[in-house]
């Protein structure tokens, strides 16, 4: 058994949580806490800055690189190289929506500084292929007191691929 030592303070069973002795955190918080906490920290503003910086290449994000390979800067023109979204899902949709419209005025905001007149298409890839990964990961990184490597491989270990639906 393994308790959440957050919000619920439930106990789990620890293979229907998919951990075993080796694998088992100093700390664990249950996916439920977890997806509320990655949820207040974006809507809280928490990481705008550095989401600003991972879209102006002071922050280095291979998700970003992909993304100005699809979209050149100052072109409203994609160039059809396709960007592979890591799925990233809430546990209701209610949840998604409200995180989403959040990081879209944050996207257009950003995007701004690059070109006049965003088009969708574009705002929508930057908040879907990087903002909500890029931002599920620091969040990760901060909740459970991890360098952002160690983040990364939490928020891709979830589905064992590299989508990370089961963390929302």
């Amino acid at each position: 058994m393994i308790f959440c030592e957050d919000v619920c303070r439930r106990w789990y069973h620890t293979v229907c949580v998919g951990e075993n002795d080796k694998t088992l955190p100093s700390k664990y918080i249950c996916r439920s806490c977890e997806t509320k906490n990655i949820k207040r920290h974006i809507l809280n503003g928490d990481y705008n800055q550095y989401l600003a910086d991972v879209v102006n290449g002071t922050q280095s994000s291979l998700r970003m690189n992909r993304f100005w390979a699809r979209w050149p800067k100052r072109s409203l023109r994609c160039t059809f190289k396709p960007l592979s979204y890591e799925p990233v899902f809430f546990g209701n949709e209610k949840d998604l929506k409200e995180v989403c419209d959040y990081l879209s005025k944050l996207a257009k905001t950003l995007i701004k500084n690059f070109e006049d007149e965003p088009n969708h298409k574009k705002t929508m890839d930057l908040v879907f292929f990087v903002l909500l990964s890029e931002a599920a990961i620091i969040s990760i990184s901060v909740i459970h007191n991890v360098d952002f490597r160690t983040a990364e491989r939490m928020f891709r270990k979830r589905n064992g691929t590299t989508a990370a639906s089961e963390y929302f």
